[in-house]
């Protein structure tokens, strides 16, 4: 994450009147969030994918509740937009 703050800090901002710099801000926050919970996501289904619902069911269960857990998270952050 260091090297996008790093650019952003130095990006010229693509305009210069206070309220569509604040929603610029939010874009790129929000993009920054999807974009994280999205690589979540695909670590958390490759885990599932992974895990043996019949040999430990808890630990499938608990993984699967947290992909749904972040699904939403995404789907709410997408449809703020």
């Amino acid at each position: 994450m260091a090297p996008l703050v790093d650019e952003l800090a130095v990006a010229p901002l693509p305009e210069d009147r206070e309220d569509v710099i604040g929603r610029f801000v939010s874009d790129v926050v929000r993009a920054v969030r999807d974009l994280g919970l999205t690589r979540r996501i695909a670590d958390a289904k490759s885990r599932l994918q992974r895990l043996d619902p019949g040999a430990d069911p808890d630990a499938y269960r608990a993984a699967f509740e947290a992909l749904l857990q972040m699904e939403a998270e995404r789907r709410t952050l997408r449809e703020s937009a």
